[in-house]
């Protein structure tokens, strides 16, 4: 049992020893896409390893459900996906969610499903949810899709693509944000045997049907990045992370190749990889990155650098503001509670100085992501994280992991 469901608190001399293996969280990004093609295809096939975080679950219990409304709570990949999907599937459905999942923008998204026959109706206000989806009306050709405030939408619509009357093309406009998670969506759906044509902007999917007996999700490089910035942070550390796909179309995969600028150094081990703190590499004193693509991991890499002393400077994040929380925001003032220097903007954040006190209480704003990327703060002073388990939205057992790899104990006895 953790010390507190509303806290957990972590010290360095957890981390005096650091060593293990981690079974990985499977990719709740492919899992999600596995399953709304899955739900919309007339050939059955299995999915293998769907793992139990909360946003593949209330994206099973989604697409399960006999009732009208379905309730997704923080999970916007789902929202976005479901959209899509309960427009093509002959079904009434009312969605809504949580607070901060009403701030989430759709209109794009709806916008575009209507031009392709849907018919939804905003039931509060206009361009969020909770909306109502009478599925079933949707034809294919052609649409055109902003693509600067969020890659779910495109991919939202590339997986009901093939499921429409002569297939559709998507005519992307606009500044390109995360294409490596549209990338995830080709990759999966190209696994399937779909046919999906990129050409510049535009992207031709065929109507067709998967023509695979399972699919089986593979491991979550988003998870894999937390561990490998604490063997940074931890002289001697060395563990060994399993169910990682090494050619893997996951875009916070970069996030190995980024960590060659730290301490820090892998291998492959047969399917495993194994990471560990290498004392002949130096750390930069000023770290510089454009997190376009990894999004993701802003958090991740703005906690390592502030644990090292590391100045840093991150660009790219203009998607941040959309998230579980404004996690620009949230950086900025739970930072400037350690005494550093942090200034920020729409797209950019830039953090100097060294940490200047000795205990902290970090919040975490309902989001998953500000909890991992905070408990890195414990390898080097006492750390407070408030509401600990919102880390179940996509990494459920992490505490437990990071108690198997530490040298005391994160639980009550």
């Amino acid at each position: 049992m953790m010390k507190s469901k509303k806290q957990i608190n972590l010290h360095p001399s957890l981390f005096s020893g650091f060593r293990g293996k981690i079974q990985l969280e499977i990719s709740k990004s492919l899992a999600n896409r596995a399953l709304l093609i899955q739900a919309l295809s007339k050939h059955s096939f299995e999915i293998e390893n769907i793992g139990n975080s909360d946003d593949v679950l209330l994206m099973q219990e989604a697409l399960n459900s006999n009732h009208q409304e379905v309730d997704l709570g923080m999970a916007g990949t789902a929202l976005r996906f479901l959209c899509a999907g309960f427009s093509v599937l002959p079904l009434t459905k009312v969605i809504t969610g949580h607070p901060r999942l009403k701030e989430r923008p759709i209109r794009p998204l709806i916008d575009a499903l209507r031009k392709l026959g849907a018919k939804i109706t905003y039931l509060e206000k206009e361009g969020a949810i909770p909306i109502k989806i009478e599925g079933g009306n949707m034809h294919g050709g052609k649409v055109e899709m902003e693509q600067n405030t969020s890659s779910q939408f495109i991919s939202a619509l590339m997986m009901i693509a093939p499921f429409l009357k002569n297939g559709l093309t998507i005519d992307r406009l606009g500044k390109l944000n995360s294409q490596s998670y549209i990338d995830l969506t080709r990759g999966l759906m190209e696994e399937m045997h779909f046919e999906v044509k990129m050409q510049g902007n535009e992207i031709q999917i065929p109507e067709s049907n998967p023509k695979i007996s399972s699919y089986k999700v593979e491991g979550d490089w988003s998870s894999a990045a937390y561990w490998m910035a604490f063997v940074v942070l931890i002289l001697d550390a060395k563990m060994t992370l399993k169910g990682l796909k090494e050619e893997s179309f996951q875009g916070d995969q970069k996030f190995l190749e980024i960590m060659s600028h730290f301490s820090f150094g892998s291998y492959w081990e047969d399917d495993d990889l194994v990471i560990y703190h290498d004392q002949y590499k130096r750390n930069p004193s000023n770290f510089s990155y454009d997190c376009s693509e990894i999004p993701d991991q802003a958090q991740t890499l703005v906690f390592l650098c502030v644990c090292l002393g590391v100045d840093v400077n991150l660009k790219g994040l203009e998607t941040l503001k959309y998230k579980e929380s404004n996690r620009i925001e949230a950086m900025y003032t739970e930072l400037t509670k350690l005494g550093l220097h942090v200034e920020r903007d729409e797209d950019t954040i830039s953090v100097k100085g060294s940490i200047q006190v000795k205990n902290a209480e970090i919040a975490t704003y309902n989001d998953h992501r500000m909890a991992m990327a905070a408990a890195l703060l414990g390898t080097r002073i006492d750390v407070d994280i408030e509401d600990p388990e919102v880390v179940s939205k996509s990494y459920p057992s992490f505490w437990n992991d990071l108690d198997t790899l530490t040298s005391g104990s994160l639980f009550e006895k």
